[in-house]
């Protein structure tokens, strides 16, 4: 990591925990990180140990089967698999052939500890070269770190891939580390039916019943959205 870069994480380890409390300092400062480069320095090993597999522990079981007794799938893709507990907890029900996406070191050496099958790509900036097409497309709570100018690529992206998307974004005011792009429903389902995708708001409605009461993370039940070629 760049001094500059150092000087800048000090600083704000030393701000009054108010001010590093505001929204938009917190994105501000993202932005400049991502901007300069360091997007190992946002989602590093810690942001995967704290932030993100408490809530993936807790929740990809009744997820993944969800989408296994709903689709039955033999290939699933999961763009912004992080640090791949989906694809473990569809990989116990039988789902062997999945590849997962993420442009993070630490989220990418997790998921290769854990013998899935991986490869380095930054949705905002990467070509995916592949010719491969999967039953099933997951993206959860990834959309909402990409820059808004990347986003009509990343929806190309998921609808090139496969005729049925799994999808959660966070919502306006759902904030977190990294949330560069929070918008509502709406926003996206337009998106989708753009690509002629069409939101499932039976199939919504009965997973969220569901997920309820397994405990899934509130978050992945609230922002949960189906699409459908």
């Amino acid at each position: 990591m760049s001094t500059f870069l150092i000087t800048l994480k000090g600083i704000c380890h030393f701000l009054p925990p108010q001010i590093r409390a505001n929204t938009w300092l917190q994105k501000t400062g993202t932005r400049l990180l991502l901007q300069c480069g360091a997007l190992d320095a946002v989602y590093s090993a810690r942001y995967y140990q704290t932030m993100v597999e408490p809530y993936s522990r807790r929740s990809v079981g009744p997820i993944a089967r969800s989408i296994e007794n709903s689709f039955h799938p033999q290939s699933v893709i999961d763009v912004g698999c992080g640090s791949g507990a989906l694809l473990v907890a569809l990989r116990k029900l039988g789902i062997r052939n999945s590849l997962g996406l993420d442009c993070s070191e630490a989220a990418l050496d997790i998921a290769r500890a854990r013998g899935l099958d991986t490869r380095k790509f930054d949705i905002a900036t990467d070509q995916f070269l592949y010719s491969a097409f999967y039953d099933v497309a997951i993206s959860m709570e990834t959309a909402e770190h990409l820059p808004e100018n990347s986003v009509d690529n990343y929806i190309s992206l998921l609808c090139s891939l496969a005729p049925l998307i799994v999808f959660t974004a966070a919502r306006p005011g759902q904030n977190g580390i990294g949330h560069l792009n929070e918008q509502s429903p709406e926003y996206w389902i337009e998106k989708f039916k753009s690509h002629n995708l069409q939101l499932d708001e039976t199939l919504v409605s009965r997973w969220q019943t569901d997920w309820k009461a397994a405990g899934v993370s509130d978050f992945y039940t609230r922002n949960l959205m189906i699409f459908r070629r």
